[in-house]
């Protein structure tokens, strides 16, 4: 899942506070409300495929 929505939250923030804006043109996502949490479902996506990924390897 290519784009702005893969950074972890932690660098993401780090970003942010060093007055850094990450700008995608896959994934064109305003600062309203809304693109706030359009950013935070897209990383919470994100996280879970390599987490879903790694307990499907550690069961099998």
């Amino acid at each position: 899942m290519p784009g702005t929505a893969t950074i972890r939250p932690a660098i993401h923030h780090q970003l942010e506070r060093n007055h850094v804006k990450l700008v995608s043109a896959t994934e064109p996502i305003s600062d309203s409300p809304a693109g706030i949490m359009v950013k935070s479902m897209l990383t919470g996506m994100a996280e879970y495929d390599p987490a879903e990924l790694s307990a499907k390897l550690r069961a099998a």
